[in-house]
This record gives C-alpha cells, structure tokens and sequence, in this order.
C-alpha cells in the first residue's frame, strides 16, 4: 500500500472524496480479472456510498441478481462476506467522520444505518479497540502534536 498516499488529515468533504476515489481506485486495481462486472459495480458502490442502504437484499433487486448468488458470488471475488465487507466501507467512513467533523456518535451511527448508537458503539470497539468518543478524542490529541 506504500505505493498509495492518503493524507491522515483530510480537512475538507472534497478532499474526503478524492482521497476515497484514490483508495476506490487502488483497490479496484488490486482485484484480479472479473467476469462478472456486477459484482465490481457494487464493490464500487459500497466504497462509494456506505451511507446508503446497503442490505444484500436491497442491491440484489436492484441490480436485479438473485440474492442468494449475489451473496456466493461477492464472497469469492473478495474473500469475504458481502457483509463484512459492508462493515470495513462503514467503519472507515465512521472513522473519517469521528475525525473530521462534530457530528454527534447517534448522529454517524444513524447515518450509517446502524440500528442505534449503542450497537455502533459496540461494534466501532470491537473493531479499533476504542469506543467512538475514545477514537475522536485521540485523533484530536494526535492532531493537535502534529501542530507542534
């Protein structure tokens, strides 16, 4: 990943989407051939849009695939459950917000169709290790010595 550069302290929404469209790109450009380009069209959504609804159900009738394909079908092009995947393009968009704005943790957890900020909280620990306020608050603290 050396080869990607993505500035930590991002500061404004455009740069957010730039630096997101690069990572987009350089994962796109990780992943071996496909044939089937639905599948590449919805790992790009979800990079693109993990505040949207993203149930397997849902993208499944839109992109008018069977479900249950879908599901088999997205675990052997990644190597992951369509929902996990889901789950890292959330935590990182949580991350980004944490940081970057003042959005209360209720607030992102509802953004990110999370079914309150309790179960947010919950998972966002088990991920990083450190619940939201924990995670803003040493981002700020890493910030404010980087001003140094």
């Amino acid at each position: 990943i050396s080869a990607l550069h993505i500035s930590v302290q991002a500061h404004t929404f455009d740069s957010y989407l730039d630096n997101l469209n690069r990572l987009v790109t350089f994962i796109w450009n990780m992943l071996p051939p496909s044939a089937d380009e639905n599948i590449d069209r919805i790992i790009h959504y979800v990079l693109s849009h993990p505040e949207e609804d993203l149930k397997l159900r849902t993208v499944a009738e839109r992109t008018y695939m069977n479900y249950s394909y879908l599901s088999k079908a997205f675990s052997a092009r990644i190597g992951v459950s369509y929902t996990e995947f889901v789950g890292h393009a959330r935590f990182h968009r949580a991350c980004y917000l944490l940081q970057h704005t003042n959005t209360l943790v209720g607030e992102i957890a509802s953004r990110l169709q999370y079914r309150d900020a309790y179960y947010f909280s919950t998972l966002f620990k088990k991920r990083s290790g450190q619940t939201p306020t924990e995670y803003r608050e040493s981002q700020c603290i890493r910030q404010d010595y980087s001003m140094l």
